[in-house]
């Protein structure tokens, strides 16, 4: 299916419309109106370009190779469904070509039903069956859209943010003056935070799951950004936490890219702290501290909860379907056909 610029205008407001309409109430106190709609006007604008470029499919295709795919089958692309229009795009799972999957980027109108997800897990599967996806990934924001997902997919990664000021506002964590961050000058503790990494792989295996370590490269990005605060509690280097100022689905602000501690100071109540450290050392104006979080980290994931950062949305997983779907379609009398 093929939209013109003036179709992809319509289904993008479309998408935006029924997006911003039911994120959580709390994100639209953080946000105008506006600012919502540039935020996922933003978000999606990558994923628009990689309808028509060849150049990025071409690149895409030689990172990621598959036997019988061709670089005009890595774009993303649009496809009916019976409930309207999906915005839908192939990819892998830690570029891991043995783990493909259908990501939708977007649709033109909610999912409120089983028979939906359904429905469109079986089309973006079929549509880039070369891949053999194994499964199709949604992003929800809402929970009547969660409700349809229950017994067909699973959680992955969530969506967890605060407000800066509403986050220092909350009482102080008891252990609070044990916790200290520092802006790094430098990153000369790269070594330490690799040791880390390592000794939590070797004790927790399952958390490569959850996230991976970042590179020398990234931390320059961190620090470039001066987004980088290192950990001290009781005196004592104890990790990390860094970030830079981004723009993901309906969110803007300082996206947490790596948060770590080492193993001495972890599961000992330390995570609120950092988050109540990093609330008050960050600008204000920089508005939401945001990120994600893998629903089976639960320390990390009650530990931001607990800092006053709310649960908005997040993936969903849905394994995929060998039938074919568009014996199911419906005709659309839409211009979009």
């Amino acid at each position: 299916m093929t939209l013109m610029m003036d179709e992809r205008g319509e289904f993008l407001s479309e998408a935006i419309e029924h997006i911003s309409n039911s994120v959580d109430p709390r994100v639209r106190d953080w946000y105008s109106e506006e600012q919502l709609v540039t935020n996922l006007r933003s978000s999606f604008a990558e994923e628009l370009q990689r309808v028509d470029n060849l150049e990025f499919a071409t690149g895409f295709a030689g990172v990621c190779p598959v036997d019988g795919a061709e670089p005009n089958d890595y774009r993303n692309v649009f496809v009916p469904f019976n409930a309207g229009v999906a915005f839908l795009g192939i990819r892998f799972k830690g570029l891991d070509v043995t783990k493909p999957f259908v990501d939708v980027i977007a649709t033109s109108a909610p999912l409120t039903t089983k028979a939906e997800v359904g429905e469109l897990r079986d089309i973006a599967c079929h549509t880039y069956s070369v891949f053999q996806p194994y499964a199709v990934r949604f992003t929800n924001f809402t929970t009547r859209a969660a409700e349809a997902f229950e017994g067909l997919g699973y959680w992955e990664k969530k969506y967890v943010a605060g407000d800066i000021q509403t986050m220092r506002t909350l009482p102080k964590p008891e252990n609070l003056d044990l916790v200290k961050l520092r802006g790094a000058a430098d990153i000369g503790f790269f070594d330490e935070y690799a040791r880390v990494y390592e000794a939590l792989l070797r004790q927790h295996p399952q958390h490569v799951e959850y996230a991976t370590s970042d590179d020398r490269d990234d931390f320059e990005f961190y620090l470039s950004e001066g987004m980088i605060f290192e950990i001290f509690i009781e005196g004592r280097w104890a990790g990390l936490v860094a970030g830079y100022r981004d723009i993901d689905a309906c969110l803007a602000g300082f996206r947490i890219a790596e948060n770590v501690l080492s193993e001495e100071f972890r599961s000992r109540g330390f995570g609120r702290g950092v988050q109540w450290r990093l609330a008050e050392a960050l600008d204000p104006e920089i508005g939401v501290i945001f990120g994600t979080i893998h629903r089976e980290n639960i320390g990390a994931y009650h530990a931001a909860v607990r800092s006053g950062r709310i649960d908005i949305g997040g993936f969903c997983w849905v394994e995929t379907s060998l039938e074919d779907p568009f014996q199911r379609i419906k005709p659309r009398s839409a211009a979009r056909t």
